[in-house]
């Protein structure tokens, strides 16, 4: 599905903010209206990342000054709930932002992490709790089915995402970085490094000069 939606056009929306005052407050609602779908017909869950606001009824056409009559007012309490752990393809798109890692090394740099048990690739969780561990390589369809026939059931669905939850080894070594030098936590400095990498394989530095640079500012 990745794959087809890369090669499908961008999605394309309005956003329309409605901004009304109530009795001196005012109230804003904002909603969209998407003219092309592009790449959703195959990510349709990516509606809700985008947080796209469709409407499943016609908003009346207003324009500015328009007076409204309030049929109702009610009241609700609710409470903050702690987002999800990071998403496998929100820590792509950071590591790419802040210039760490390449296309190439990117998918690398992850498994590594994986490997060396710093952090665990799980499915959603609920309230701040981590959800169910994936296995590497995916959960498989084989195994005994739900009513025993010889063991060829499906196995369990396909998580809907992947999060990296840090191990209390990964919290262990990060905590210690931070007692010695906070900055060695930041992107930048993992990013400075990634340049002058790329610096050498172009010719424009020597290996000797990075090595000899980076030790003197640590």
């Amino acid at each position: 599905r990745h794959y087809i939606a890369s090669l499908m056009g961008d999605v394309q929306y309005n956003e329309n903010v409605l901004r009304l005052d109530i009795g001196g407050e005012e109230f804003t609602y904002t909603y969209h209206e998407v003219t092309e779908r592009g790449y959703l017909f195959a990510l349709p869950w990516k509606a809700k990342d985008m947080q796209l606001n469709e409407l499943d009824w016609q908003m009346p056409r207003l324009s500015p000054g328009s007076r409204l009559t309030v049929e109702e007012v009610w009241q609700e309490t609710d409470h903050t709930k702690p987002p999800d752990y990071l998403k496998e393809s929100e820590l792509v798109a950071l590591m790419d932002k802040h210039g760490i890692g390449t296309d190439a090394s990117i998918p690398q740099h992850i498994e590594n992490i994986c490997n060396r048990h710093y952090v665990m690739v799980c499915g959603p969780g609920e309230d701040g709790q981590r959800g169910d561990v994936i296995p590497k390589g995916g959960k498989k369809g084989k195994g005994k089915g739900k009513k025993g026939q010889d063991g060829k059931g499906k196995g369990d669905d396909k998580p809907k995402s992947r999060h990296m939850v840090p191990s209390p080894l990964g919290l262990s070594f990060c905590a210690a970085f931070e007692e010695l030098d906070a900055e060695l936590c930041r992107p930048p400095i993992r990013a400075y490094m990634e340049k002058q990498c790329a610096q050498i394989s172009d010719g424009m530095l020597e290996k000797d000069d990075v090595v000899n640079e980076n030790i003197k500012i640590f």
